[in-house]
């Protein structure tokens, strides 16, 4: 059995990571498991990039373009893709022979709408944001939501004017067949949202939720000394999805209250967080962006809770990371959170999206005796073990694999 996984790139973000983690979990239990990417950052020789050339540049091109377009013509402040132009990755696939051909985040010019219905192979489509099953917008966005509220619209054809939300979910239900293709969702949110998709009429769709290295990341001793609070994202200063500001008027609320000792306390983030420098006597240690595993696992290990305040998320890497290294996680009750944490044994679920729910959560960990920190680290571990190892992942799409051969 060979499988092709198609991603825009391998380790640049959430979705690449994750399917990448998949890659490496299909080899080691032997699974031929190649990945064709537009952008390759890691080391891997089974990473293929697809090949420079004049190919490749009308894909970034046409990606580009395509990006501007939805910003024109578009609800603003929203993540959109057409996927309409042709990218030309068609031979470049066939050259590789596979069996099966697994779709992640494809879009950005990686592959179009109508080259996914064509390609001649069974799909299995990991679903990593809600795309693929509505018009075209990655998640609902704020102003989405507030008309979503409305009652007027229909949910999977908003962001745009009705006749192109119509538009561009007939092209998808013309350009594709359900019956040469599995829908994979890691949460049961984006599971239930994408079965009630018009683009999958009466389709099965899968839930198979991420996995992870248990041998990378794990618990270790923490260091003595102040509660650590970390917090990580990609871009988070750029996308309000991502919740830093949340995060931002939930800290200084505690400092400013005296909930948060600045002696017994300190942030610790990770990656893009430019918005997060500052809390006067709270110290905030700024690692940034940890691309390799390793130092992301010591990242963990070392933090006492690890913060995840989303407004929107479909299984957050960072959330499970934090999970198998011991470390309780807090976030919004929205999305994938409750498939990972259990309010009061692997974390605390606030309240959408209340800033001193948010709080609540945080001084309590940070304010728990070590005995109970060491309970919630021991349930945050048995949950990884249990639902989230990379083998336990790996079969469960092998067999998937199976049902198309």
């Amino acid at each position: 059995m060979k499988v092709l996984h198609l991603s825009k790139d391998d380790i640049g973000g959430g979705a690449g990571r994750a399917a990448f983690r998949l890659h490496q979990g299909l080899r080691a239990i032997g699974v031929d498991s190649r990945m064709l990417v537009m952008d390759k950052l890691s080391q891997d020789p089974d990473v293929i990039r697809l090949p420079r050339g004049l190919k490749f540049f009308f894909n970034k091109v046409g990606g580009r373009i395509e990006n501007i377009l939805a910003e024109w013509f578009l609800r603003p402040g929203m993540q959109w893709d057409l996927s309409l132009v042709p990218a030309f990755v068609s031979n470049v696939i066939a050259a590789e022979k596979p069996d099966i051909v697994n779709l992640h985040w494809i879009n950005r010019g990686m592959i179009s709408v109508r080259e996914i219905g064509n390609l001649p192979y069974p799909v299995v489509w990991t679903f990593h944001d809600m795309w693929a099953a509505t018009a075209g917008y990655h998640y609902y966005g704020e102003a989405l939501t507030e008309r979503l509220a409305s009652g007027n619209e229909q949910s999977h054809e908003m962001g745009c004017d009705k006749w192109l939300g119509r538009y561009l979910l007939k092209r998808k239900k013309e350009a594709w067949d359900p019956q040469n293709m599995k829908i994979v969702c890691p949460s049961r949110w984006l599971a239930d949202f994408s079965s009630s998709s018009p683009v999958f009429p009466s389709k099965d769709v899968h839930h198979i939720p991420y996995g992870l290295d248990l041998n990378i990341f794990h618990p270790r001793e923490l260091p003595e000394g102040k509660r650590l609070v970390l917090f990580g994202a990609a871009s988070s200063s750029a996308d309000r999805r991502k919740g830093s500001d949340l995060l931002l008027e939930a800290l200084s609320r505690g400092v400013s209250t005296g909930r948060l000792d600045p002696d017994k306390t300190a942030l610790v983030v990770f990656g893009d967080q430019e918005n997060l420098e500052d809390f006067g006597d709270l110290q905030v240690c700024s690692l940034g962006y940890l691309k390799e595993e390793a130092a992301l696992a010591k990242a963990y290990a070392a933090a006492d809770c690890f913060v995840a305040p989303s407004r929107e998320d479909n299984l957050p890497n960072t959330v499970l990371e934090a999970l198998a290294s011991g470390v309780p996680a807090i976030g919004f009750n929205i999305g994938g959170m409750p498939d990972m944490i259990e309010n009061g044994s692997t974390g605390y679920l606030a309240s959408p999206f209340e800033v001193s729910s948010l709080l609540n959560g945080i001084v309590a960990i940070v304010d728990a005796p070590v005995s109970v920190l060491d309970d919630l680290s021991k349930n945050c571990r048995k949950k990884a073990e249990t639902h989230y190892t990379l083998k336990t992942q790996a079969f469960h799409y092998r067999d998937l694999y199976s049902e198309l051969i």
